[in-house]
C-alpha cells in the first residue's frame, strides 16, 4: 500500500503546482475491502460495484481511489489499461487502480485530471502529413485525418509514462489552472509580429501565447518545452522545442487537446518529435504563419531557454529576404533539417537561414545563395565570410572541375577546392587576374595552394599554387613563375630579394635549343635543354649565346611588357630575407580535406554561394 499512498502524494503535488497552490488531497480514510466484483470485469463494472458497496456519495471536493489485486485492467475483455478516472461532478471524481508500477505515480495523476474535467490530449493524424486541419463539429474538415487518441507524449494527459510532464497551455486554461497570467493572448494577429516564449514548465508570468487565426477564428496556443521541472525528464530530443497545440474533436465540452506537429503522418506511443526546431515554420490551414525565429536553451541553465516566433496573418506578404530564401529552399536538396529562421544582422543588412549541412544566405546585391558544409565555406568564413575579403557568395558552389575539384564564385574572387590542395582563396585583384589568363586551374599553374600574401620587397604580394607562383609589385604587375628549371633558379637567387627583382614577363620557350627564358627588372633566367644559368642584363652566359631573339611560333612577340596595377596588401607578413642564408620557406600548403564538398555539376558557369 506504501507505493499507492505515494501515488496520492504526487498526484497532490502536480496539482497543487499546477493550479498555483489552489488544490490539494488530503487522504481522509483508507479501507481494505473485499468486493464481490471479479477481475474479469470491465474496470467500469469494477467502480461501480464498489461504489455501490462502499456506499459512497458523490460529495464536492471528494473522490474515491480503489486498487484491485491484478497487474492491469480491461474494458470489455481487451486487457492492457493502466487505470481509470470517472468525472462524476466538477469538483468529484473517482479513479481505480491496477498493482501499483513504475507508471502509477504518472496514471494516478492522469486519472486526477479526468476527476478536474480534463480529457486526453492527442495528436493530429494524416497519412500525408499535413500540419494542420479544420475543424468540422466533431470530426477534421480533412477526411483523410483524424486524431490519435494518447499521442500526447509531452503532456500529462497523453499515454502513460515513467515522467509526469505538464499539462499544455490549451488544457491549463481550460481546467482554470495556474493564476490565470500565464498564457498571453495576442488576439487575432493583423500584421507580423515577433514574441518571445519562456519555458512552459518555468514560473515566469505570460510564459505561453494564443493567437485566433483570421480566418478560422480557431485557437492556437504556443509553449516552450525544455527540460525542466515538470518536463525535466520528457522535453528532450524530439520533444524540447516549441509545441502548438489547439482543440480537439474528441472530448466533451471542447476539454481535448490536440498537438500540431511537424509531420502528422508520425504518431502513437513511440513519436517523440512533437514540438517546432527554431527556423521551422508552422501554417495553420488558412495561412496564418509561425515561425520559430530562434531559440536558446542553456544546457546548464534551462530555466534561462527562450524561443523567439514570428507570427505573419495570411494577408502579410514575407519579406523580400525571406521570400527569395524560401524559393532556393523549396528548389534545393541536401540542406538538412533547418537550424534557424531568417535572421538579418548580417553586413549590409543581409540575412541568412541556417541548416544542418549549410545556409542560405541573402544580400540585396547577390540574392538568395546556398552556402553547403565543407572546405570552401569553412575557407570563406575563415576569410570573414560576407564581412571580409570576398563578400556574399554569388552562386552556389560547382564541382567535377579538374581533378574533381570544386569551386565558389564570391563578389569579390572564388574559392577553390581540390583534395591534392585544399581549399584556398582567390580574391579580385591582379593576380587572380594573371591567374585567370594562365588557364586558372586548367592551366599550368593548378590549383592554389593558399591565400594570397603580401608585405614582399616593395610592397609586392605572391600567391602560391601547386604548380608555381604568381608574383606582383606595383612597378612590374603580376607575373605567373611556373614551376621550371627557371623557377628553381629563381628561388636560388633569392627570388624577388635577390639582384634579379620581380619577373618581368612570363617564361618564354622555343629558343635555340628549345631553351627558354624569363625576364626580371635586372636581368633574365636562360634555360637550355642541359643547363640551367643566371646573371645580371647584358651578361653572356656561356650556354646560351647572346644573339638577338625572335620570338618562336605561336609564342608572344618579344618580351611580354610589365603589367600594371596595385595590389592590396592583406597579411602583415613578410618574406624579408637576410644575405647569405637561404630564404624562409614560403607559407604551406593547407591540408587536405578528407572528402569533397557535395557535388555539383560540372560547369563553370556563374554560380551563386553561401557562407
Amino acid at each position: 500500500m506504501t507505493a499507492a499512498r505515494n501515488s496520492i502524494t504526487s498526484a497532490n503535488a502536480y496539482w497543487n503546482a499546477a493550479s498555483a497552490g489552489r488544490l490539494s488531497m488530503t487522504k481522509v480514510s483508507e479501507y481494505r475491502h473485499k468486493s464481490a466484483a471479479r477481475i474479469t470485469d470491465s474496470y467500469g463494472t469494477i467502480m461501480a460495484t464498489v461504489t455501490k458497496e462502499l456506499n459512497w456519495q458523490y460529495r464536492p471536493y471528494e473522490s474515491l481511489v480503489i486498487f484491485v489485486p491484478h497487474a492491469d485492467l480491461n474494458y470489455n475483455g481487451s486487457w492492457g489499461i493502466l487505470g481509470g478516472g470517472f468525472t462524476d461532478s466538477s469538483t468529484s471524481g473517482r479513479v481505480i487502480m491496477p498493482y501499483p508500477s513504475a507508471l502509477t505515480n504518472n496514471v494516478v495523476t492522469h486519472e486526477f485530471g479526468h476527476v478536474l474535467g480534463l480529457h486526453h490530449a492527442n495528436s493530429l493524424a494524416c497519412p500525408g502529413g499535413r500540419l494542420d486541419a479544420p475543424r468540422t463539429g466533431s470530426s477534421w474538415g480533412d477526411s483523410g485525418c483524424w486524431s490519435s487518441e494518447y499521442s500526447d507524449m509531452s503532456d500529462m494527459m497523453g499515454y502513460a509514462q515513467v515522467s509526469s510532464p505538464m499539462i499544455n497551455a490549451f488544457l491549463w486554461e481550460y481546467g482554470g489552472f495556474g493564476s490565470g497570467s500565464e498564457i498571453r493572448n495576442i488576439g487575432t494577429p493583423s500584421d507580423r509580429k515577433q514574441y518571445t516564449l519562456k519555458p512552459w514548465s518555468g514560473t515566469e508570468s505570460q510564459r505561453a501565447l494564443k493567437f485566433v487565426d483570421p480566418k478560422s477564428k480557431e485557437v492556437y496556443y504556443l509553449e516552450l518545452r525544455v527540460p525542466l521541472g515538470y518536463d525535466r525528464t520528457a522535453a528532450v530530443g524530439g520533444n524540447q522545442g516549441v509545441k502548438i497545440t489547439k482543440q480537439d474533436v474528441l472530448g466533451w465540452a471542447g476539454n481535448a487537446s490536440v498537438v500540431l506537429t511537424p509531420n502528422s503522418g508520425l504518431y502513437g506511443y513511440s513519436n517523440r518529435a512533437l514540438t517546432w526546431k527554431a527556423g521551422q515554420t508552422f501554417v495553420t490551414h488558412s495561412g496564418t504563419r509561425v515561425e520559430i525565429t530562434s531559440m536558446s536553451v542553456p544546457t546548464n541553465d534551462p530555466a534561462a531557454a527562450s524561443a523567439v516566433v514570428t507570427i505573419t496573418p495570411p494577408a502579410t506578404a514575407p519579406s523580400p529576404a525571406a521570400a527569395a530564401i524560401s524559393a532556393v529552399v523549396a528548389s534545393s536538396s541536401g540542406l538538412g533539417e533547418v537550424r534557424s529562421g531568417v535572421v538579418c544582422d548580417l553586413t549590409g543588412g543581409g540575412c541568412y537561414q541556417g541548416f544542418a549541412n549549410g545556409a542560405v544566405i541573402w544580400s540585396s546585391a547577390t540574392g538568395a545563395v546556398i552556402s553547403l558544409n565543407g572546405p570552401l565555406r569553412s575557407a570563406w568564413q575563415a576569410a570573414g565570410a560576407e564581412g571580409g575579403a570576398l563578400g556574399y557568395p554569388t552562386a552556389a558552389q560547382v564541382c567535377g572541375i579538374r581533378d574533381n575539384g570544386c569551386y565558389q564564385s564570391f563578389q569579390k574572387g572564388e574559392v577553390f577546392w581540390s583534395k591534392a590542395s585544399g581549399a584556398a582563396i582567390s580574391k579580385a585583384g591582379a593576380i587572380r587576374t594573371a591567374y585567370r589568363a594562365a588557364g586558372a586551374e586548367n592551366g599550368a599553374l593548378g590549383f592554389p595552394l593558399a591565400a594570397e600574401v603580401c608585405g614582399l620587397k616593395a610592397g609586392g604580394c605572391y600567391q602560391a599554387f601547386q604548380n608555381g607562383e604568381i608574383l606582383w609589385s606595383s612597378a612590374t604587375g603580376a607575373q605567373v613563375s611556373k614551376a621550371s628549371p627557371i623557377r628553381t633558379a629563381y628561388r636560388a637567387a633569392r627570388a624577388e630579394n635577390g639582384i634579379l627583382g620581380y619577373p618581368t614577363s612570363p617564361e618564354i620557350c622555343g629558343l635555340k635549343l628549345d631553351g627558354c627564358y624569363q625576364a626580371y627588372q635586372n636581368g633574365e633566367i636562360l634555360s637550355p635543354r642541359r643547363s640551367t644559368s643566371a646573371g645580371p642584363a647584358g651578361s653572356v652566359t656561356p650556354t646560351v649565346p647572346r644573339a638577338p631573339r625572335t620570338a618562336p611560333s605561336g609564342s608572344p612577340p618579344g618580351r611580354r611588357p610589365a603589367a600594371s596595377g596595385t595590389e592590396g596588401a592583406t597579411s602583415p607578413s613578410h618574406r624579408a630575407r637576410s644575405c647569405g642564408h637561404p630564404p624562409p620557406a614560403r607559407r604551406s600548403p593547407p591540408t587536405a580535406p578528407s572528402a569533397p564538398p557535395t557535388a555539383r555539376p560540372a560547369q563553370r558557369t556563374a554560380s551563386w554561394a553561401t557562407p
